[in-house]
Formats: structure tokens, sequence, C-alpha cells
């Protein structure tokens, strides 16, 4: 029994050498920390942060008098950080004076620090553009014009550097480590990289052998590159796996380290089908609607291939029910909300949208997700077409009906459904982003342009008068349009969100 209990322990306690081991660890450790409220409790984590060789503490100020004065007694490095997030050119080129204010009093509260030797600028910044180059030129002469420190900003996972240098000293990588990239982890290294924050997905938060992979990937060099690991994580290792505190040691010491692993599984990574399961949904409503409605049935077809023919029978009140229209602009809606969400997934990573959400805070009304992105699509959508029948009918003649205007409104939409299926089964197979793109673009486009085929259906039914009813309806409606598209390339505050959106 006793030896029952002893191998219980090691299996669930103890920590198994798994036999791979790292020659001459070529890195600084640090912490990012978000010290506690207690000026007690944070002294005692700096003690621990230092009998782990931490040398390295990345913190934004204010900070009590007696946590510096501990900083400077134990000698640790402190990169002060300024938390400017997600900044465009328009930030720092048109900050207003109370922003300036707060900016240079954190600023004032860094450099009178001897521990400060660096201080982070910004976080995934506008870089690619050269005016975001200039605008941040006269911040970092102001600061090095009175303190001897390096200037640096903080790079997204994924974003690439410029062709352009950048006036900072050096930049640091976030590296976000999940269980989809866990075995292909690999990092470029880059002359102005200097550091990297080292992030595990929330399912990895447990886990040990994530850290253990960075190590390994991260490039060595003569200049040792710093992992910067949360606060949090590193005492919750602390806790957790006792043995880990002589990983870190040997790591911050340039000792020969084994990585001691748990005996755990890492968790699969989790595939998400709720965008086929919803098309699933959304083609099971067609087929019900096709069997259970005699005249969808009859009809559905003959818009394409007897389109004139269509017209007329809907124009004589044949086709009477609204009851196809309404469903097909619902499906339609339910598509867009497809076709939206897998091109911002196509296109954007989690860090470029939180940059959207963040300078577009109105869009974050149905959450801050691709999800709510494509339910801004879909009312946006069924608004457009209520609008659309609404205004059609104030105008036509022989088709002045909702119902009917609806019906010729609607039927385009089934091309939607089958672009919309187009781009799912590439987003599925992880390719095509061009063809994701272009199907979505395609379907909202075609959405656009049916208020301009009813009207030209319509038109045909109104011997006198076309020219009143074409400038009323077609020449108004493109007109806004271009104005709205006008609006948008001429606003550089948008393009620069957008941009800093695809470029994170």
């Amino acid at each position: 029994m006793a030896y029952f209990n002893f191998r219980g322990l090691l299996l669930c306690f103890f920590l198994i050498i798994v036999g791979t081991s790292i020659s001459k660890a070529q890195h600084q450790l640090g912490v990012r920390w978000d010290p506690p409220q207690k000026t007690e409790v944070a002294l005692q984590e700096l003690e621990q942060f230092n009998d782990i060789g931490i040398s390295i503490l990345e913190v934004s100020p204010p900070l009590p008098s007696a946590v510096w004065t501990k900083i400077d007694s134990l000698q640790l490095t402190v990169y002060g950080q300024l938390n400017v997030r997600y900044p465009l050119t328009y930030t720092f080129s048109s900050t207003d004076s109370v922003s300036i204010q707060q900016f240079q009093q954190k600023i004032s509260a860094l450099i009178s620090q001897p521990s400060v030797k660096s201080i982070g600028l910004f976080s995934y910044g506008a870089i690619h553009r050269q005016s975001f180059q200039a605008a941040i030129a006269p911040f970092i002469n102001q600061i090095k014009n009175v303190a001897d420190v390096d200037i640096y900003g903080i790079l997204s996972p994924d974003q690439a550097l410029p062709s352009h240098e950048l006036p900072v000293d050096f930049m640091i990588r976030e590296l976000v480590v999940s269980s989809k990239n866990l075995d292909k982890l690999s990092v470029s290294p880059h002359p102005l990289i200097k550091g990297y924050h080292y992030i595990p997905s929330a399912s990895l938060q447990d886990y040990l052998l994530p850290f253990k992979k960075v190590i390994e990937a991260t490039p060595k060099s003569t200049e040792m590159p710093t992992i910067l690991v949360k606060d949090d994580w590193l005492l919750s290792m602390l806790k957790s796996f006792p043995q880990s505190k002589s990983t870190f040691q040997s790591l911050t010491q340039k000792k020969d380290i084994v990585f001691p692993l748990p005996n755990r599984s890492i968790p699969a990574p989790k595939s998400s089908s709720s965008v086929v399961i919803l098309l699933l949904i959304i083609w099971l409503s067609v087929g019900l609607h096709y069997r259970a409605s005699p005249i969808y049935r009859k009809s559905l077809f003959r818009y394409f291939t007897g389109h004139q023919f269509f017209v007329n029978d809907v124009a004589k009140r044949h086709f009477r029910t609204p009851t196809p229209a309404i469903i097909l602009l619902f499906q339609n809606a339910c598509a867009l909300i497809i076709g939206t969400y897998i091109s911002v997934k196509t296109l954007t990573n989690p860090s470029g949208l939180s940059a959207f959400f963040h300078h577009l805070p109105g869009a974050a009304t149905l959450g801050t997700s691709a999800l709510g992105l494509g339910f801004w699509i879909s009312i946006i959508s069924l608004a457009i077409a209520v609008i659309s029948i609404l205004w059609l009918s104030l105008t036509g003649k022989q088709l002045s009906s909702p119902s009917q205007l609806a019906t010729l409104y609607s039927w385009p939409l089934h091309i939607n459904l089958l672009l919309i299926t187009l781009a799912v089964v590439f987003f599925t197979s992880g390719s095509g982003t061009f063809i994701i793109i272009s199907c979505t673009v395609c379907a909202i486009l075609l959405q656009i342009s049916c208020f301009i085929i009813t009207a030209l259906d319509v038109v045909t039914f109104n011997r006198s008068r076309r020219l009143l009813y074409l400038s009323s309806t077609i020449v108004i409606y493109v007109g806004l349009i271009l104005t709205g598209l006008i609006w948008v390339i001429s606003n550089n505050y948008l393009k620069d969100v957008l941009s800093l959106t695809v470029s994170l």
C-alpha cells in the first residue's frame, strides 16, 4: 500500500525528467510585473524573483517609493512601460493636452529612477508607416535628451518589421504559444529584436512544456535574448511545481539545464466547427423551404432561366406570398455572418482585432470578436433590404407592392449562398485566402446591387416617365454609394485603423 501511494505521488505531483537538455542557456529571464496593491506583498514577490535569478522587471508607473528602494537594493534592471497600446500616427501627432500631461508624468516617474534602463514607448504600433516613425521621433528625442535610456516597442506575434529603420533601440516580440503552434514553433532572429514576451494560451497556462519549447526556439547569440514571463504565471509555476525553481535558477545562471516536466499530455487543439454547422443549418432551411412550398419550388430556378417570365409572374401577382422573400433575406443575413467571420479570421489575428475595437469602440456593441462584426454586417444587410424595398415601393406604379418588390429583390441572393459555401470550403481546408475574401466581397456587392437589379426589372413596366423613375432610384442610390465610398477612401483615420488591424 505504501508503494502504491509513493507511485501515485510520482504520477500526480513529481516531475519526470524527459531527457532533453539545453546547453548553455543563453537567456535572461524577466518578469512582466503587475505589483500587488499591498506594499508588503510586493516586496515579498520581489524577493521571490531575486531568489530564482530574475534580472529584469517590466513595470508601469506609478510605484511606491518603498518598492523602488527594494528594486534598487536588489540591483534589478527595470523596463518602464508607458502602456501606449495600438498607437497610430494620429496618436502621437494629435495628442491632446491632458494625454500629454499624463504621458509626461509617466516619463518623469521613470527617468527619475536609476534602475530604469529602458522605456517602452508603445505596443503594437503602426510601425509600417513612415508617418508613424516621424511622429514618435520627437518623443524619443525628448526622453533621450534628459536620460540615458534605451527606447523600445512591442511587436504582436505576427507583426512584421518594416524595411525602413525605426528610431527605437530595440523591439520585444510577443510569443503566443497554443496547442496549434506548439510543435512547429519557430522564431526568426532579427538584430532589432532583443526580447520576447512569453504568452501561453489559456489551455496551456498550467504547463511547463510550452516554456521549454520557447527557450529552445528563441535564437541564441552573443547578446542574450530576454524572455519576459507574466508574474502570475511564474508564481503559479513555483507554487504548483516547486521543482521548477531549480530550472529557472539554472536558466538565469547560464548553466546546462534539464527541463523536468509533469507527466501530463498537452491538450489537443480545438477545431471550431460552428461555421460549418451554421452553413448546414442554412442549407437545411433551404431544403425544408423547397419541400414545403410548391410556389418556391416552381420558381426557384425560373428567375435565372426565364427571368422576364419570372418578373411577369410577380407583376401579375401570380407570386403573392412574401414568405419566400423573408426567408431568403434571413438566409442571406446568416450567410453574410459566416462570410464576414471567416474573412476577418483570415485577414487578422487577435491582436489586430483588438486594435480595431480599441480605435472603434462603437463596433464592439455586439462583441469584440469576428462574430460580432458578422452580426453587424447581417443587421446592415437586413436594414439595406428593408430600406430598398420601401424606397422602390414608393417610386413604382405597376410594381409597388412591398411583397412583389421583396420577391424580386431577394431572388438574386441565392447566389450568395453558393459564394459563401465556396468560401467555407476553402476556409476549412486552411487555404485560398484570395478566394475566401473574393467570395465574401462579391456577396456584399451582390446585396448592394440587388436594388439596381430590381429597379431595372421594375422600369420595364413603367412605359412613361422612365427617366424620372431611374433618376429617383438608381441615380440617387449610386450617388449615395459613391459618396460613402469617397468618405471611406478620404478618411485617413479609418484607413490607419484598418491598416494597423491587418498588419498586426
